[in-house]
């Protein structure tokens, strides 16, 4: 391809208008061919992806100027359960059985709650809130995952918008972790979980955080199509909750942690590396605390209109 090509073909691009699941205007940032996150898949977990992009050899990722939250498309490119089948057998524990912000939520629940998990996987966040609200229902699209469930809740092979139109104003609280930068449109996914919150009810969401410099660079396979679709950020959230007129409750960041570079086994296990080790991860995590680092994942709690 020639160079004249190339900028013709990136001008076209930013000439060319997006709408974003917010119907918003968005613009161009990057493009990827997908046989290059077809080889970081496999570097990273073994696995060879480039079926799920059918005959897709460019995506594309664009930001909404409503919202600030990027999303790529094509969307035709977004994993289906057999994506999912084969990324959850190829990494240990792809469903946590715990993650940073179960516990913070957990405060938040009271017994007299009626909570809907979106995206429970096998029901692990359930299986820890049995006992402590009224009643759960898990959603999950996954069959092996739902046959294969630690909780005694129902999960049910159901999509947020089934529930929303059977079962409107039900919930106290909906969450959803680590799911809706899945997902195609995150709009009308959010949009479905408010149809199914009772005025006043609790949307709470978890995401990776784009803000952490690891994943702004592209750093992870995980991060990009099929599995990542849309990016959020402090600044996202907010801005998505002022657009569907929620108040915010609380908004998380999880706490950057310091990580060495991988060293040889011989000087991991000398007592200067241990050493050094253990005082200059307390010395770093203290400053990332004191700067506010921004670490790899949000919580974002907020609140439907109770006049709603």
């Amino acid at each position: 391809m020639t160079q004249s090509r190339i900028n013709s073909d990136a001008i076209n691009r930013l000439n060319s208008i997006e709408t974003s699941p917010f119907n918003a205007s968005a613009e161009w940032v990057a493009s990827l061919p997908t046989r290059y996150i077809t080889e970081m898949y496999r570097q990273k977990c073994g696995v060879d992806i480039l079926a799920a992009f059918g005959n897709v050899g460019e995506i594309h990722l664009y930001e909404c100027e409503a919202t600030g939250m990027g999303f790529w498309r094509p969307t035709s490119v977004a994993g289906d359960e057999n994506f999912y089948r084969i990324l959850s057998a190829a990494w240990p524990n792809y469903y946590r059985t715990e993650r940073w912000e179960y516990s913070h939520v957990r405060k938040i629940l009271r017994s007299s709650m009626k909570v809907l998990e979106v995206g429970s996987g096998r029901g692990y966040f359930l299986k820890s809130i049995e006992g402590s609200v009224a009643d759960a229902l898990g959603l999950e699209l996954n069959q092996e995952a739902i046959s294969t469930k630690a909780t005694t809740f129902d999960v049910h092979a159901k999509v947020i918008e089934e529930v929303a139109e059977l079962q409107p104003a039900s919930f106290d609280v909906v969450c959803s972790f680590q799911v809706i930068e899945h997902v195609p449109d995150p709009a009308r996914f959010i949009e479905s979980c408010l149809a199914s919150l009772k005025p006043g009810g609790l949307l709470i969401l978890s995401t990776p955080n784009h803000d952490f410099p690891f994943l702004r660079a592209h750093g992870d396979a995980f991060d990009l199509p099929p599995h990542h679709l849309n990016y959020f950020t402090v600044d996202v959230y907010l801005r998505i909750a002022k657009h569907y007129g929620l108040d915010v409750m609380c908004i998380r960041c999880e706490p950057r942690v310091f990580e060495f570079d991988p060293v040889t086994e011989h000087t991991r296990n000398s007592l200067p590396y241990r050493l050094a080790r253990r005082g200059m991860g307390a010395l770093m995590n203290r400053v990332y605390t004191h700067l506010a680092e921004p670490g790899p994942n949000i919580l974002a709690v907020l609140m439907k209109n109770p006049l709603r």
